[in-house]
């Protein structure tokens, strides 16, 4: 469905509805079909007022920005603001559900506001890099004030509809669920002169005590000061341009802040990734149709994963079915959700059965139980020929080999079974099917983490995440080889805005499990010598005490001087001349490290898209959200840049660095390293 705008007159007001699925997203068409829908209101003789509503859960809550770059196609957005806050007849807005973004900017050039006890309103655009840029803030600062303007704009957060009517936000908020009847009447009384009418542009409470509102833009100032982001700062600038300029050349000096934000390098990227979210988290038709097919979840036994996975399907009002070895282990999993979910709001049920054959009546299978490969594999080698082949199969897996495990376990009736990896944080769900599985292989799975509002990537035959940690680690021990200390290493990623570094998850994963991951991950190649040297030593992360650092009891972390002694004898030992490495520079080796091992992912296959390995970096590996994940990182660098960078850094260690072949091809076609999708849109006989 496209965006699509309905009037109708309810008496003397004309009521625009407007539906742009799923998120009412103010995009160029649905503007037109806007501003074509006023013209038309304009020349009706019986209307005195307009009411503007959204169709479906929410007035507006689509992205800042459309799926395409700045420029701003036509019309505008300030253009229909304008048009809007200048109309001849008072503009009412019903706010339900979600009003952001540019849907606010819309709902603020109205002249009056009546919202739903349940909307939420708010400008997300600084999570973005971004500012408003159709009048937002200047109308948001006149109505409430700079400290409530200040703190919506920079927190990014919507804000509830009674804490917006506090404010000045919003004029009322509605006693029933649909604001519409509420919004008629002020709409008559705006048309009749009962109720004053304002324009937001003329209104002057927000910005009357200009002591006020500088004291407040200093203390905003002094607490953005060190953004990694222009935004805050100029969001700020946009607050004191409310107190300081006419409206005019306000409106003026928000827009250029907005195209500033827009063309910098960290709004690019933390578009990027909000593009690849949407895509994963609200899907096209057919694949929305069949994650609300999914009404009922499986699980064959439930460890702590499982629990939570239980519980967001409950939560969503999924009927949820646990196959339990007995009764007493039903009792403990049934136990354990309840006390887990206390507090939480579940509309779903939850039931036991003693049998697994009976999750093959359900929409999707998930085997999480507890116990080594050998005890899991037996479930799923047991459950797995009484399941439809048109219910998924999962196996909950934490590590690559443990899949692996799994299906060897379970004997031939698992081939078919797909791994789940759940993100470190957020909503990623990795889906890795077998290496032979079709276009649509995943499919039936990717539906069902969608029922339960998690965003899934499907990787086939292997895990993305695991093939971009190896190389974020390779590329790490070579550093450490070349002269650097892990704990340099570390501090230029954490620096950089990653989440850990990998000297330091290493240490908290466990030197054995981290050095058996490595060489599975590249048989023909030890895993790296200094994780060797220091396992030797009984040096094992953080259980040991001692790993690339020094673990206290109480969980204190500290660096090691005696680890330069070890990484003295190891590189003697190697007999090899040490390059000259700086710090800086080992931000740029690991990225691009992980952007070959993304373009090598792409070209075999594994990855569907650039877009998801980003996805996969940022939400499981902790790859700054604003650098974009690997593959926007090499784009921002461009594609000649990374590439002869990669030449260079080759030398040292071609299976790290050696450009992957996708590279030339991208610079042959002129495409954009974070937009490819995969092989068969590059080059059908690329060499993997």
């Amino acid at each position: 469905m496209s965006a699509a705008v309905s009037t109708r007159m309810a008496g003397e007001v004309a009521v625009v509805r407007f539906a742009n699925p799923p998120l009412n997203t103010i995009d160029a068409s649905l503007r037109d079909a806007l501003t074509k829908a006023l013209e038309e209101i304009g020349a009706k003789e019986n209307a005195r007022a307009v009411v503007l509503v959204g169709a479906g859960r929410h007035f507006a809550a689509g992205p800042p920005l459309e799926p395409t770059e700045p420029p701003e196609a036509a019309p505008p957005l300030a253009v229909l603001c304008a048009r809007i806050e200048a109309f001849p007849l008072p503009v009412v807005a019903a706010v339900s559900g979600m009003c952001l973004g540019p849907g606010l900017e819309i709902a603020l050039a109205a002249a009056a506001r009546v919202a739903a006890p349940t909307a939420r309103l708010g400008f997300p655009e600084v999570t973005l890099g971004l500012t408003p840029r159709a009048g937002g803030s200047q109308r948001l600062v006149r109505l409430a004030g700079p400290a409530a303007a200040l703190e919506i704009l920079l927190e990014g957060a919507p804000v509830p509809a009674a804490r917006a009517a506090a404010i000045g936000l919003v004029d009322q908020v509605a006693e029933g669920a649909d604001p519409l009847p509420e919004a008629l009447e002020v709409a008559l009384a705006l048309a009749s002169g009962g109720r004053p009418r304002r324009r937001a542009s003329e209104v002057t409470t927000g910005i009357a005590d200009g002591a006020a509102l500088l004291s407040e833009v200093a203390i905003a100032r002094r607490a953005v000061e060190g953004s990694r982001l222009m935004a805050p700062g100029r969001i700020v600038d946009c607050v004191e341009a409310a107190g300081l300029l006419p409206w005019e050349a306000a409106l003026a000096f928000e827009s250029a802040a907005f195209d500033d934000c827009a063309a910098s390098a960290e709004s690019r990227a933390l578009r990027h990734v909000m593009r690849a979210e949407l895509a994963a988290d609200v899907p096209g038709a057919e694949a929305a149709r069949a994650a609300r097919a999914v009404r009922s979840l499986g699980f064959c036994d439930c460890g702590a994963r499982g629990r939570w996975l239980a519980l967001r399907a409950l939560e969503r009002g999924l009927m949820v079915t646990v196959a339990a070895a007995d009764g007493a282990r039903a009792a403990e999993i049934r136990e354990r959700i309840e006390a887990e979910g206390r507090g939480r709001t579940a509309s779903g049920t939850l039931s036991f059965t003693l049998d697994p054959g009976a999750l093959a009546l359900t929409d999707a299978v998930i085997e999480a139980g507890t116990g080594d490969a050998a005890a899991r594999g037996a479930r799923l080698g047991a459950l797995a020929p009484r399941v439809p082949s048109s219910v998924p199969v999962l196996a909950l897996v934490s590590e690559g080999d443990e899949l692996d495990a799994l299906r060897a376990a379970a004997g031939p009736v698992a081939g078919g079974v797909t791994g789940l990896r759940l993100g470190r944080r957020g909503r990623l769900a990795e889906l890795v099917t077998p290496a032979d599985a079709g276009a649509d292989g995943g499919a039936e799975a990717a539906a069902a983490m969608r029922a339960l509002a998690l965003m899934p990537v499907i990787a086939r035959g292997g895990a993305i995440s695991e093939a971009l940690r190896v190389a974020m680690e390779r590329a790490a021990g070579w550093l450490v080889e070349a002269g650097l200390g892990p704990a340099e290493v570390d501090r230029a990623l954490r620096e950089a805005g990653f989440a850990q570094g990998p000297f330091e998850a290493m240490d908290a994963e466990g030197l054995d499990r981290a050095a058996r991951r490595l060489t599975r991950a590249a048989p023909g190649r030890p895993p790296l010598p200094l994780v060797r040297r220091l396992r030797d030593v009984g040096r094992k992360g953080r259980e040991s005490g001692r790993g690339f650092y020094l673990h206290a009891p109480d969980g204190g972390v500290s660096e090691d001087a005696r680890l330069s002694e070890l990484l003295r004898g190891l590189r003697a030992e190697r007999g090899e001349l040490v390059p000259h490495i700086r710090p800086d520079d080992a931000l740029m080796r690991v990225e691009l490290a992980m952007a070959n091992c993304g373009a090598r992912l792409i070209a075999g296959g594994v990855a569907r898209a650039a877009a998801d390995i980003d996805l996969v970096a940022v939400h499981a590996l902790g790859y700054p959200r604003w650098r974009g994940g690997p593959m926007m990182t090499a784009e921002l660098m461009g594609v000649v840049t990374a590439r002869k960078r990669l030449v260079t850094y080759a030398g040292d260690d071609p299976e790290i660095w050696d450009p992957a072949p996708l590279w030339l091809e991208l610079f042959k076609r002129g495409l954009h390293p974070a937009e490819v999708t995969d092989r068969e849109l590059v080059s059908s006989d690329l060499p993997e």
